[in-house]
């Protein structure tokens, strides 16, 4: 669920139940489930019974199904790594300083994105039309960004 649908939900609840801090509990839930709900939902549009996961992971089905249902802080990566590979997919992480500057966290977030656009680049082929316009926006937008000049503007 976007979060604009799951705020949208929650005012529903909150009215319906005629409680306004329904609201900010099933903002928290869903927040709290974010990654065990990604991975279920990847299954599902793989077409994928939790069987099936199961039979790739060399786990028991109820295992995938408490994962499923489970809060994200009860994951360990390992979890999401093996379930994520059992689906094709590969997990990357992201480290946000959110006690640090503005621009330093700026920088930080450019560089994880530039990393993507390598991985990217890697994905197109060689004369792909798509490269120059990997370079104008990485050149315009994230390197100044990574130099601590600020966010262009466009």
């Amino acid at each position: 669920m976007a979060e604009k649908e799951m705020k949208d939900f929650a005012a529903r609840a909150a009215d319906f139940l005629g409680d306004a801090t329904i609201a900010d509990e099933v903002v928290a839930a869903q927040n709290a489930t974010k990654t065990a709900r990604s991975l279920a939902r990847e299954r599902a549009k793989r077409g994928l019974s939790q069987k099936e996961v199961a039979l790739r992971m060399g786990i028991s089905q109820s295992k995938v199904c408490r994962m499923e249902d489970s809060l994200d802080a009860d994951l360990s990566y390992g979890d999401i790594e093996s379930y994520a590979h059992a689906l094709g997919l590969d997990v990357s992480l992201f480290y946000d300083a959110v006690n640090a500057s503005k621009e330093t966290r700026a920088a930080n977030f450019a560089n994880a994105i530039a990393d993507m656009i390598d991985k990217l680049r890697s994905l197109l082929p060689a004369d792909s039309r798509y490269g120059d316009a990997i370079d104008r926006f990485s050149g315009g937008v994230l390197f100044p960004i990574v130099r601590g000049q600020g966010v262009p503007t466009l």
